[in-house]
């Protein structure tokens, strides 16, 4: 019930440290699968069980690795609030689409004149230090149709 506040992971931090600790140890994929397997199908907040298959959670979680995925969980249990402005707009997940790298990568999208925040930069620099791929895109106003 308490999922989205700041308090979630102080009201039970021994909990959290043994979850982060297994994402960091690269557990990351069997832990995605005992969780599906105790709840699958339950209406749990945030959770969206038609999004991605278990086998391409556990694929997406291997991609983006245990010290990305660790930062990144880090940063959503401790501050949920806090922790998506400036996550990067976009997550391009691997494939094979023309003009696009094969892994993964985050974008964030800027148009004519929007520039980075300070707290999509401190997002960028955390991500890339974790290894994880982040772009700037810049779209402009084309031509009208």
């Amino acid at each position: 019930l308490d999922l989205r506040t700041t308090g979630f992971a102080t009201r039970r931090p021994t909990i959290v440290a043994e979850v982060l600790s297994r994402i960091q140890a690269g557990e990351a994929p069997q832990l995605i699968r005992e969780v599906a397997d105790a709840h699958l199908g339950e209406a749990i907040e945030g959770v969206h069980w038609q999004l991605l298959s278990v086998e391409e959670l556990c694929s997406l979680a291997a991609e983006i690795g245990p010290v990305g995925l660790g930062k990144l969980m880090h940063h959503f249990v401790q501050d949920p609030r806090r922790a998506w402005s400036g996550m990067p707009d976009l997550l391009v997940l691997p494939g094979h689409s023309p003009g696009l790298p094969c892994g993964l990568l985050l974008a964030e999208i800027k148009g004519p004149g929007d520039q980075l925040r300070d707290n999509q930069r401190c997002w960028h620099h955390g991500l890339l230090q974790a290894g994880l791929p982040v772009e700037v895109w810049r779209v402009e106003d084309g031509p009208a149709c």
